[in-house]
């Protein structure tokens, strides 16, 4: 695939996510697609519905921004770095992500997402006792650095 248009297709791949259209997100995949994030390992169209319908039920107000290097392109395989800004059960959330793609037919074969779990957990934990849990676990990973 050309530069070009691989950025096209990304860039209307986020808007769909934005718009929470399942099937037009789903278009972008071909059958035996892989999309692989932090929740786990999603196959075929039957696993990536079953993730983005749930991306879509627990997160509103999803809007991808640009960021960093952007989107870089070469061959069939690309990078988006971005910021994701969404509510979680009333709480808002904002994340620096990165994704790699394969592509092939036009279509995504494979993504990899990658962004700081601990991060989204710090952002939207509510009550008292996650909020320390999140809390401790933080501190414990960042022991030494300050």
């Amino acid at each position: 695939m050309a530069e070009g248009a691989i950025e096209t297709l990304l860039r209307s791949f986020a808007r769909a996510l934005e718009s929470r259209d399942l099937e037009k997100a789903l278009s972008f995949f071909s059958p035996d697609a892989v999309y692989l994030t932090p929740n786990g390992q999603f196959t075929g169209t039957a696993g990536i519905r079953r993730y983005l319908r749930w991306m879509f039920e627990t997160n509103s107000d999803m809007q991808i921004e640009e960021s960093g290097v952007g989107i870089l392109a070469s061959g069939n395989k690309a990078a988006f770095e971005h910021t994701v800004r969404g509510t979680f059960e009333g709480r808002k959330w904002e994340l620096a992500m990165l994704c790699t793609y394969e592509f092939g037919d036009g279509k995504i074969r494979r993504i990899l997402t990658v962004y700081d779990r601990l991060s989204m957990a710090r952002q939207v934990a509510k009550g008292w006792l996650p909020q320390k849990a999140v809390g401790a676990v933080i501190k414990a990973s960042e022991k030494g650095l300050q």
